[in-house]
């Protein structure tokens, strides 16, 4: 797997897969036009598939009306995800950073009790880290500047914390393409995430905890 097979793959997702990111992305809002169609207006909509009611005279009009603002929200939906993967590839392109024809560059930010932080560090860099966690998980961003801390344990919310970066190399055969494909497509984000789903189980190399080098193989 190297730069040129990734972009391959999600040119074939960009190709197959908006059946399935539709139904996905569309079901988590309660009224998808307002997620694809901004401009959408009751009024010129009704002028439009009344005219339509007139010429088709359909036998059930609600479930024509229906039917007709479905496909008009679908095709609205269709532009947002073509616009969407135009901006994903270039951000790709641009800013996935390749430590070799294998190999990226990945972040993340993660919420820490300020208390539990030098035994957390030491454990990683005494590789016993995984030993006693189930790994750093699979949710990490290709952008550092994108790598928040999204949540933590209510304790560690509830306790002095702080947010720790992450930086790590981690082969390309370790990323879940489709899925980061479809959550860097997920309307509901937009541009604001920079999402690089990795595969569980799998190790990375981590390289830095914040500012400090550490040299440790880690279980995603």
């Amino acid at each position: 797997m190297n730069k040129i097979n990734m972009l391959d793959a999600f040119t074939e997702y960009y190709d197959t897969l908006f059946e399935e990111w539709y139904e996905r992305d569309s079901s988590s809002h309660a009224d998808p036009k307002e997620r694809y169609w901004w401009d959408f207006n009751q009024s010129d909509f009704d002028d439009e598939i009344n005219e339509k009611i007139i010429a088709d005279n359909p036998v059930d009009e609600d479930k024509y009306r229906e039917d007709y603002l479905e496909k008009c929200i679908k095709e609205k939906a269709k532009v947002w995800f073509e616009n969407r993967y135009s901006d994903f590839i270039t951000e790709i392109d641009d800013k996935l950073d390749f430590v070799d024809s294998k190999h990226i560059r990945i972040y993340r930010c993660i919420r820490i009790a300020e208390k539990d932080f030098e035994n957390f560090k030491n454990k990683i860099i005494e590789s016993e880290f995984i030993k006693n966690y189930n790994g750093l998980g699979v949710y990490w961003a290709f952008c550092k500047n994108k790598a928040d801390s999204h949540w933590a344990s209510r304790e560690t919310f509830e306790s002095a914390s702080k947010d720790v970066l992450l930086t790590a190399v981690v082969p390309l055969s370790s990323v879940n393409l489709k899925e980061t494909f479809l959550l860097n497509l997920d309307s509901s984000l937009g541009s604001d995430e920079a999402e690089i789903r990795l595969v569980s189980g799998e190790y990375l190399h981590l390289e830095k905890i914040d500012d400090d080098v550490v040299d440790a193989l880690v279980q995603i």
